[in-house]
């Protein structure tokens, strides 16, 4: 019994490390895919289910691959959290226009290089280079479905906590943002009271509290968590205050001067404690 208890173990594990080769293979194809999709509807958007459907196509690989007749109750709770997050991407993805609405990063290239030139820059630079990330980002996921980590490590249940609290100050600011729009220039109210990007804050929860969840291993399950941390906050955070800036002016500067802390939600008292204005009188 011990000896084929190790084997189911050990071979399990070169499925594992052995299908991040296929893993990536797929998503590449995926990848691909959406992109000739994109350049036959001029619709960029396409390279936005990247994000949130490869991450449920990864937890489904990995269970097939699993010899396991029937999910472990660590399983049963990597799927609840993952198919908790994707379906609030997929909601507000879908409320935001979809595939007919593309990001304003996408916008911005396509103005910058043309039509024609960004057809083909967009494979290596937004579907290929999104896909970079979403695939570090879902490392943990191999440890967290791995056989022979049936019982929940210790970090599982902050981490099950910090995914949750991610997930609820995402859809909190969605909703602060649908609920504002088009009635004031710049949202500083609910979340955004307390940092200017509580949604990227909400990402990075997420991401860590799944690498908790996974059993906090300081290998190649941490790249996920500090490869979404590295593309937050020195790729999407500067870009967006570069687009508010421009597009929100002063506006922009006296929320920013009200509210110091770019990521980091903290209360306003203690952001005037940080050298924060005062909210102006109405």
């Amino acid at each position: 019994m011990y000896h084929h208890d190790k084997y189911v173990q050990t071979s399990a594990n070169l499925w594992h490390y052995a299908g991040w080769v296929y893993d990536a293979l797929a998503l590449i194809t995926l990848s691909v895919v959406l992109w000739i999709v994109s350049v036959v509807t001029q619709r960029a958007a396409f390279a936005d289910v990247i994000r949130f459907g490869w991450t449920i196509c990864l937890a489904a690989l990995l269970e097939a691959r699993s010899p396991l007749l029937k999910r472990t109750s660590k399983q049963h709770l990597v799927w609840a959290i993952v198919g908790f997050w994707a379906a609030r991407i997929t909601l507000s993805y879908v409320q935001r226009g979809g595939v007919r609405r593309d990001d304003w990063r996408y916008a911005d290239l396509r103005d910058m290089v043309g039509k024609r030139v960004f057809a083909v820059l967009s494979l290596p630079m937004v579907f290929l280079g999104q896909s970079v990330f979403v695939w570090l980002a879902s490392l943990p996921m191999y440890r967290a479905m791995r056989v022979g980590t049936v019982q929940l490590p210790t970090p599982a249940f902050g981490g099950v906590l910090l995914s949750l609290v991610g997930i609820i100050l995402e859809t909190w600011a969605d909703e602060e943002l649908d609920k504002q729009r088009g009635k004031v220039a710049v949202v500083d109210s609910g979340p955004f009271a307390w940092c200017r990007h509580p949604n990227y804050f909400g990402e990075l929860c997420f991401w860590f509290g799944f690498w908790l969840l996974a059993g906090a291993e300081v290998g190649p399950a941490l790249a996920g968590p500090v490869a979404m941390a590295v593309y937050i906050v020195f790729v999407n955070t500067p870009l967006m205050e570069e687009r508010m800036r421009d597009s929100r002016g002063d506006k922009y500067a006296d929320y920013c001067a009200r509210v110091p802390s770019a990521l980091v939600p903290i209360p306003r008292f203690m952001s005037r404690l940080l050298g924060g204005a005062k909210p102006k009188a109405d």
